[in-house]
């Protein structure tokens, strides 16, 4: 499935128009959390920057299937699924 991975902070949205494809929305979750943990390994001061924003992870079809908030990538209870 193809997967887009907006950031979101309040009412600011950057869209993402490339997307990457996953197998399923649990998968793509799991590449993000991976990826979030070794950006944060890299450059921890970068954290500052992410306070409040969160990564939703949208369909094709533009339906939001989870979110992951970035105050808490490491916690996989912050990924929740939308069926919509």
């Amino acid at each position: 499935m193809r997967c887009f991975l907006h950031l979101v902070k309040g009412k600011v949205a950057l869209t993402d128009d490339i997307g990457v494809d996953a197998v399923d929305i649990g998968a793509a979750a799991a590449e993000i959390l991976i990826a979030l943990r070794d950006l944060r390994a890299a450059d921890p001061d970068a954290e500052n920057d992410w306070h409040g924003w969160s990564l939703e992870i949208v369909d094709c079809m533009g339906y939001v299937r989870g979110r992951i908030s970035l105050d808490e990538p490491e916690n996989m209870s912050t990924l929740q699924g939308h069926n919509g």
